[in-house]
């Protein structure tokens, strides 16, 4: 076998396991509570971003950020500009409404649109969908409905 034939072999081997590897975490990440997906475009710019990101990634972080060996560490409570989330009575039945979203019928649950922006929240099919669109920038991002009651459980208990 020539020198040439081995380092292909090689080379191909690499990718296969590369992919093979890949394909095996996003499989694995999908069975574990889907896929959120984020699409951001910059209208002025013309940039656009698509970013795929695991469910289990997102509940991983949350989780992390809310364990009790954050705080025995002394880093104190996880805020994001003064956001509170000790709901009380209210978490719970966000929870409880949250659990429901599967059984819904699709329809947009909240929109708001004014002169020149607009937000809007949906069901549609298993997704839970947000858009934001304004002059300068669209994101829109889908998280899978199964995935919202875990996530927010995470973040209010």
């Amino acid at each position: 076998m020539t020198r040439a034939r081995k380092i292909w072999i090689v080379v191909a081997a690499l990718l296969l396991v590369t992919v093979s590897g890949w394909l095996l975490v996003v499989g694995a990440a999908y069975a574990m509570g889907g896929v959120m997906s984020v699409h951001l475009l910059d209208r002025e710019s013309g940039r656009e971003v698509f970013l795929p990101v695991p469910m289990a990634l997102l509940e991983l972080v949350v989780g992390s950020a809310t364990s009790p060996a954050v705080y025995a560490a002394g880093l104190g409570e996880v805020q994001v500009d003064g956001l509170n989330l000790d709901l009380g009575a209210a978490g719970s039945v966000l929870l409880g409404i949250l659990e429901e979203l599967d059984d819904l019928p699709d329809a947009t649950l909240v929109e708001v649109v004014d002169r020149r922006s607009s937000v809007r929240i949906a069901k549609s099919g298993d997704r839970l969908v947000v858009e934001i669109d304004d002059p300068g920038t669209s994101l829109s991002f889908s998280v899978p409905t199964r995935g919202v009651a875990r996530l927010a459980d995470r973040l209010l208990n």
